[in-house]
């Protein structure tokens, strides 16, 4: 993401009003900056960052020291196990007080769905305020930031060619809400998008 822009940590916005618990859900493909636009949420909302590749990094980690490996079905399943655990954790253990950023890049298939609903479900049970949002990215920015070094040390796809093919070939998962927020990354600071999300969340109302 080109530019960022400085944030003190805190849990209030410019006017001095606290921030509400929520859980913010930022969706889209494969370095569109889900992970850096959910760093510069928590710097302002000081919620707990939450996103996609740590939980399938202990899962990930295991294959380092083999040459190609390839993530098979069983790891999947494994790491849905954690994702479970996460999820558990947030929705019956964490105090109520927390608030969440979570990350996914979903395909457009059912197993999406239900985990989408899974999270809606979860913020609705602690009583925090749900507010998806979509990211997108021009297709050659993206498939620039893909050999970055932070997403090799994060172990995830940094193989540019790999990635083309994958984003060619992949319809990705967008929430079916009537207000859907959908924020272009291509140009935009990741501070500039943190605020355009919890501008719109403080729109919001717990259901």
């Amino acid at each position: 993401m080109s530019g960022s822009d400085q944030h003190q940590g805190h849990d209030e916005d410019v006017d001095g009003r606290p921030f509400p618990p929520s859980i913010i859900y930022l969706l889209g493909p494969l370095a569109v900056g889900k992970f850096t636009v959910a760093k510069a949420i928590a710097e302002i909302n000081g919620a707990v960052v939450v996103d996609n590749q740590l939980i399938n990094l202990p899962i990930f980690s295991l294959l380092t020291g083999w040459p190609d490996a390839e993530v098979t079905e069983g790891m999947w399943k494994e790491i849905d196990f954690v994702r479970d655990a996460v999820f558990r954790t947030i929705e019956e253990v964490a105090p109520r007080s927390v608030s969440y950023v979570l990350t996914n890049a979903l395909e457009e298939e059912p197993e999406a769905y239900v985990l989408y609903e899974r999270v809606k479900r979860i913020a609705a049970s602690r009583g925090s305020l749900f507010l998806p949002v979509v990211l997108t990215c021009d297709r050659e920015e993206q498939l620039r930031r893909i050999p970055d070094p932070s997403r090799t040390q994060r172990l995830k796809t940094d193989n540019r060619d790999r990635a083309k093919e994958y984003l060619e070939s992949t319809t990705f998962f967008a929430p079916g809400e009537i207000d859907l927020l959908t924020i272009d990354t291509t140009t935009m600071s990741p501070g500039r998008a943190a605020d355009l999300v919890l501008a719109r969340l403080l729109r919001r109302e717990v259901p």
